[in-house]
């Protein structure tokens, strides 16, 4: 782990967060985004198996990146299909 980081510091991206302020030193935010895909993995029937599974995965990524566009999560998955 330590050569890991060793080599990200001398390509200098392991604070590269410093020099650009819009980068997060975190990764909270996409953290966040993801529970909410968890907790209904967890609950629902339909991760049963690997088909279900991946259907839900994809639903959820386009849904998700719909609305980080604002754009309607119906018109995109609409489109998808």
């Amino acid at each position: 782990m330590l050569n890991s980081l060793w080599l990200q510091n001398q390509k200098g991206q392991l604070l590269r967060f410093l020099d650009h302020p819009k980068l997060e030193p975190t990764n909270n935010r996409a953290e966040r985004a993801l529970r909410p895909g968890v907790k209904a993995r967890k609950v629902s029937q339909c991760s049963k198996n690997q088909r279900g599974a991946q259907s839900r995965a994809a639903i959820t990524s386009v849904t998700a990146t719909s609305r980080l566009k604002k754009e309607s999560v119906l018109e995109t998955l609409a489109s998808a299909l």
